[in-house]
């Protein structure tokens, strides 16, 4: 229930280059939630100019909605 609720959360941010959402681009791999909030993250790109402001995003979104402290894994495959 939760994780749903978190997916939810991240629909709301979009790839800047492509105007889609991170979860339908199926960039979100997975979701855990324990003490923190751990997402694994698959760029479209290491290079992608606009990464660290996602990763931004992501964060402050998490944190803010859900009041836990988030890590993000990039995940390469």
């Amino acid at each position: 229930m939760m994780k749903e609720k978190v997916l939810e959360k991240l629909k709301e941010i979009k790839d800047p280059e492509i105007g889609i959402d991170i979860v339908s681009l199926g960039m979100v791999k997975d979701v855990r939630i324990n003490d923190v909030i751990e997402i694994d993250f698959l760029p479209t790109s290491i290079f992608c100019p606009y990464l660290s402001l996602m990763l931004s995003e992501i964060s402050e979104k998490l944190k803010e909605e859900f009041k836990k402290d988030v890590k993000i894994n990039i995940v390469l495959e």
